[in-house]
């Protein structure tokens, strides 16, 4: 597997749920060439829900990852009954 692909985990300070009061999380991302864009995947381990986004290439590894990650934000929050997250 080449290292585009390979997974990556994030639980640092930009992990979402890392703000005032609230636990950090992890949240696995993969990245997969598919023609002339990207697709990212964000798994969250715990609840193991996935989402995947398409993105240019150029928008750089964090543009696409803080886009996947609102969108597992999103889905975890619909799935919780809470709507759309703050």
């Amino acid at each position: 597997m080449d290292a585009a692909a390979a997974p990556q985990r994030a639980g640092g300070p930009r992990a979402s749920g890392a703000g005032m009061g609230r636990k950090r999380r992890e949240v696995i991302f993969e990245f997969h060439r598919v023609g002339n864009a990207v697709k990212v995947s964000a798994v969250d381990p715990e609840t193991l829900v996935e989402v995947s986004i398409l993105g240019r290439p150029n928008s750089g590894e964090e543009m696409l990852k803080r886009v996947a990650l609102k969108k597992l934000d999103y889905v975890l929050a619909r799935r919780r009954g809470g709507g759309e997250p703050r």
